[in-house]
């Protein structure tokens, strides 16, 4: 973490207090310095060296062979400063004195007679056993290899919010957003409009308005590790990404994206490449989900139907479609046998996988007294959530919706055996427009730029309001899996991230 926030030193003094020998360094930095030993870039070398903690045995060859390639290349000037002037030939005077000596008199004492004999030189200085300025440097290449650590970006950081969390929770408080680390700004007239952070806990994903498909570190930056971002060759389509999910699949990430045009294209994050479906939907498409081994994907369109596809074959498995004209999906779910999709009526329509067919429809109905309202009345149905046997529904109102997920797939919903949270600050919050969860806490988007968050690990929570500093209204928000990380985008074209 101390090297990653640029404290290197500070970094070496904890190294030396503790005993402990570790050099963590990325592996653009590793590249980096393999690059500069082949090249002969030594000054870089002994820049870097100065930060590191390797054995003097390493760092004398290291020196010694610095010391022989500016003799061959007629630098016996600096060479002879370097030899005199620096701790470790200090040190290998000490420790081996006719290794020194030898050094000493190769430095000082050369045979004129070698100034116009290449070979002559070379086996002066590097021996007489063929070697050459290319394979010494790969000989220290070699040399320095096992004492570099490639580590992945804030390691450290990464176990500190975890240790963070555990004790969150040992203390039964809740993660919400409470501050504001990165604002990341895009190119102008460009928006994100959806995010998702990756299974593996180090990255996230957006899709934007211009099409484009991009990988972010914890740091708000651009993922350069990924050779096709580093050549900035991005995962793209055609029009505005709406949609996309993930899943981790042969330690791989699988990730589906969907836009206005209707057209899916399916990823392997690690080289960029994609299989397409074109014209999955006849119009845009606004949910998408996969099955748990990413053999399917599963999305929701403003044509009216719930569409399953091979993401392996292209070929459209699956079309779910309700009777009425009039009903479209704006989410769906693969449970079991059955796909649970949820309508702009305030119907909760059940599908069975086999057969395609609607086989249970359930009308959701609001209390108008305590919604303020003047009669009973059936809210859209936003998004939907599962967790620990039960379906957490966002309504278009100032409420979530709980049912037990047997109930659904068993096709005996009640209404009292439902559970309705309702927002008592309803009246400055708007209505709930989107639904994620965190650590067992659900955590909801309104109209009015809030979020509140709901802890669900008590019987009597209500929901707490945190205020997001957008300029522009918020489209949307992701939760990280795992750790009180945060993400929301708006339409001043700023993803702001956020740390509980």
């Amino acid at each position: 973490y101390l090297n990653d926030v640029s404290l290197p030193q500070v970094s070496k003094v904890l190294q030396q207090e503790t005993n402990l020998v570790y050099n963590p360094c990325s592996k653009d930095d590793f590249n980096e310095m393999m690059n500069a030993i082949a090249k002969g870039r030594f000054s870089n070398v002994l820049k870097t060296l100065y930060l590191l903690n390797l054995p003097k045995d390493v760092v004398i060859s290291i020196y010694e062979h610095i010391i022989h390639e500016l003799c061959v290349l007629g630098e016996v000037d600096t060479a002879r400063v370097l030899f005199s002037s620096t701790k470790p030939l200090h040190d290998l005077e000490k420790s081996d004195y006719p290794r020194y000596s030898r050094l000493r008199n190769q430095v000082y004492h050369a045979p004129t007679f070698l100034a116009n004999d290449e070979k002559g030189i070379l086996a002066y200085f590097l021996g007489t056993d063929g070697s050459t300025i290319k394979s010494e440097r790969q000989r220290i290449q070699e040399l320095l290899k096992p004492h570099l650590h490639i580590a992945s970006p804030n390691q450290l950081l990464h176990a500190m919010h975890s240790s963070s969390t555990t004790n969150r929770q040992s203390k039964k408080e809740h993660p919400y957003p409470l501050q504001c680390d990165k604002q990341l700004k895009l190119a102008e007239n460009t928006t994100i409009l959806c995010a998702t952070f990756l299974s593996n806990e180090t990255q996230l994903v957006t899709g934007s308005s211009d099409g484009f498909v991009e990988v972010w570190t914890m740091e708000g930056k651009l993922d350069l590790t990924l050779p096709y971002q580093k050549a900035s060759k991005f995962m793209s389509h055609s029009a505005a990404v709406l949609c996309l999910t993930e899943k981790k699949v042969n330690d791989d990430s699988c990730l589906a994206t969907a836009c206005k045009k209707g057209t899916i294209k399916i990823w392997k994050l690690s080289t960029g490449k994609n299989q397409r479906i074109k014209r999955a939907h006849a119009s845009a498409i606004n949910s998408i989900v996969l099955n748990d081994d990413a053999s399917l994907v599963c999305t929701t369109s403003m044509d009216s139907t719930i569409r399953v596809h091979s993401t392996t074959t292209s070929q459209c498995l699956k079309v779910y479609q309700s009777s009425k004209e009039s009903t479209h999906y704006l989410d769906a779910l693969l449970v079991d046998s059955f796909v649970i999709a949820c309508s702009n009526e305030g119907n909760l329509d059940v599908f069975d996988d086999a057969s395609c067919q609607l086989v249970y429809s359930y009308k959701v109905t609001l209390d108008p007294h305590a919604l303020l309202h003047h009669q009973t009345f059936s809210p859209q149905l936003q998004k939907m959530v599962v967790l620990n046997d039960a379906l957490y529904v966002c309504l278009d109102a100032p409420t979530i919706l709980r049912i037990p997920l047997h109930l659904v797939t068993s096709k005996q919903v009640t209404k009292d055996q439902c559970t309705f949270y309702i927002n008592d600050d309803m009246k400055q919050a708007g209505h709930f427009s989107s639904i994620a969860l965190s650590q067992n806490m659900l955590h909801t988007l309104t109209e009015s730029n809030m979020m509140y968050c709901l802890p669900l690990d008590k019987p009597s929570s209500v929901f707490k309001k945190v205020p997001l500093n957008h300029q522009g209204h918020v489209i949307g928000f992701a939760c990280h899996p795992t750790l009180p990380l945060f993400c929301t985008f708006a339409t001043d074209g700023q993803l702001h991230l956020w740390s509980g």
